[in-house]
């Protein structure tokens, strides 16, 4: 909680003096679980980012994973991304291993939930020198808080900051990356079927050209059990 209030005191002060690029992105995303027994659980999420104005598709990625819940308020979740990446002139791989820490608490029509994600990810096949990539290696820190208006309708707000321990854009660099804002709605066709959409705003810190984005979004979640 420290550092999400740090990152939201840096949003809300910070002065960016570095050159600052703005751009309109549409992701979309579908999700499916399913449990294997009362602790453990599948997961399987897919996504496609355009960008450019939402006009070219500069990334998707399909990522399984598994889910193991300690109690109502504690679960771990691991997860391998695969992502295709247009990387300004051609598509390259990318590799993504996250471990995450998720505390979730329920009080009547709220509910509450706190993720700690360690984050590994390392250029693949396609990208200029991938022999000699380095891993940027993040933590990343998330407060979601949800309300449940009736059976159907359930709105959200949440807020993302970005840690970074290593990456080979920014050369001895560690601190704050980057944080997200987003803002949302979620539509409960069933108890195993939901759709929703989400406005979010993003900006990087620290890089001599920092993305500024608006990114529109929408998704389907699916408990198959």
């Amino acid at each position: 909680m420290r550092i999400l209030l740090l990152a939201f005191l840096c949003f809300c002060t910070l002065s960016i003096s570095a050159q600052t690029r703005d751009d309109f992105r549409f992701w979309s995303s579908v999700s499916w679980s399913s449990e294997l027994n009362d602790k453990l659980s599948v997961v399987l999420d897919n996504e496609a980012r355009w960008e450019n104005n939402a006009s070219v598709l500069g990334r998707y990625f399909i990522e399984p994973g598994i889910r193991y819940k300690f109690s109502d308020l504690f679960r771990l979740q691991l997860q391998y991304r695969f992502i295709r990446d247009f990387d300004e002139r051609w598509w390259g791989n990318r590799n993504r291993i996250t471990l995450d820490a998720i505390f979730k608490i329920k009080k009547a029509r709220w509910k509450y939930l706190m993720r700690a994600r360690f984050q590994y990810e390392k250029n693949g096949y396609g990208f200029i020198d991938e022999s000699l990539d380095v891993p940027e290696l993040y933590n990343r820190e998330m407060i979601k808080v949800n309300y449940r208006l009736n059976r159907f309708w359930e709105p959200f707000i949440s807020f993302e900051a970005r840690f970074l321990f290593q990456d080979d854009a920014l050369p001895g660099f560690i601190g704050f990356d980057r944080h997200r804002l987003r803002l949302g709605t979620d539509y409960n066709i069933s108890n195993r079927l939901s759709v929703g959409a989400f406005l979010s705003w993003q900006q990087e810190w620290n890089r001599n050209t920092n993305d500024r984005l608006l990114i529109l979004g929408t998704s389907i979640s699916w408990n198959a059990l």
